[in-house]
């Protein structure tokens, strides 16, 4: 079931009101993804909507402050979270929350590795990855973030949202640092 319709609004300050639901996203089919028309610049972003029953509200609040104030170039960071207005969501009987996020344009990760692309076009996208991954380990948390959700914002530059990044143990490898070591292990050993 689709928790917004076009010409809703996600926020109960009616700043995102929604354009197209996208389907799903991040680690759970909980998630939620459409893009909205932000009125405070009049751009399209993109919100993700999720049932709090996941995470007690507390923690999501806590969680999304920390996030929005950890700068790197890797990181889109969110605009705006908060509970989904109720009269939005007439046909869900739970409550829901939103996170709201700048759109990022490139092609994923994923896709981009499916075309086996030479060493020499992965390297800085590997630096990128690697760089954003060793300030999170230092400075928020270890994570790994799935590669169909990191997007190539430029040819030397990654970038993906931690809202939905699973969080990994300290000193394991995430998997998309797995998934590039495993098809250039030249490129592993240089690192």
């Amino acid at each position: 079931m689709c928790y917004l319709q076009p010409g809703y609004h996600a926020d109960e300050g009616k700043r995102f009101r929604i354009h197209e639901w996208l389907g799903f996203g991040g680690r759970s089919p909980h998630y939620q993804l459409f893009t909205a028309e932000d009125k405070a610049t009049g751009e399209l972003v993109m919100v993700k909507v999720f049932p709090t029953a996941e995470w007690r509200t507390g923690e999501i609040e806590s969680e999304l402050d920390r996030i929005r104030d950890l700068e790197h170039e890797t990181l889109i960071r969110p605009l705006d979270f908060g509970p989904v207005a109720s009269e939005s969501y007439p046909f869900y009987t739970g409550s829901l929350a939103y996170v709201a996020e700048p759109i990022q344009s490139g092609m994923n990760l994923e896709r981009f590795l499916e075309e086996e692309p030479p060493p020499e076009k992965v390297e800085p996208i590997f630096s990128s990855i690697l760089d954003g991954l060793r300030f999170l380990a230092a400075e928020w948390v270890p994570c790994d973030v799935p590669a169909r959700e990191i997007v190539l914002a430029r040819p030397d530059l990654a970038r993906w949202s931690l809202v939905g990044a699973e969080r990994c143990g300290m000193g394991s490898l995430p998997n998309v640092v797995r998934t590039i070591s495993h098809r250039y292990p030249a490129l592993a050993a240089s690192c």
